[in-house]
């Protein structure tokens, strides 16, 4: 079951409420630390919570750690999320392609469950 607040993250993403007032000038903190940091904490998270987060206003380091890094996404596990995609949330399909695109072919494990990720993601598989 995912958490709280990635139900909460996941229905911001889909409903795109970006205008919750003037967006106001941030300092890229981010941009000192070193990629492989930056990776080391993007380890800890699942494929979802990654995927979700690139699509956010991050700042450009953790995106492109995020979509550019295929050693994340060697190994993809989309299990537990279904509720997501009952809720209309996410395109889990869509999100799973995305992720087997990002591995850059070398993805050597994919876990998922559902009817939603059958369509387009075994043509997706089967291209690579």
């Amino acid at each position: 079951m995912p958490s709280p607040t990635l139900l909460a993250s996941a229905d911001l993403c889909r409903s795109r409420r970006w205008s919750l007032g003037p967006v106001q000038p941030s300092r890229d903190w981010a941009a000192g630390l070193p990629p492989e940091l930056i990776s080391c904490i993007l380890h800890r998270l699942d494929s979802i919570q990654i995927t979700l987060g690139a699509d956010f206003r991050v700042c450009r380091p953790w995106r492109r750690a995020a979509r550019d890094e295929p050693e994340l996404w060697r190994r993809i596990d989309m299990r537990g999320h279904g509720v997501l995609s009952d809720r209309s949330l996410v395109d889990l399909n869509q999100m799973a392609v995305d992720a087997v695109r990002r591995s850059r072919r070398r993805c050597q494990a994919f876990w998922g469950e559902g009817k939603e990720l059958y369509n387009g993601f075994l043509r997706c598989v089967a291209n690579q």
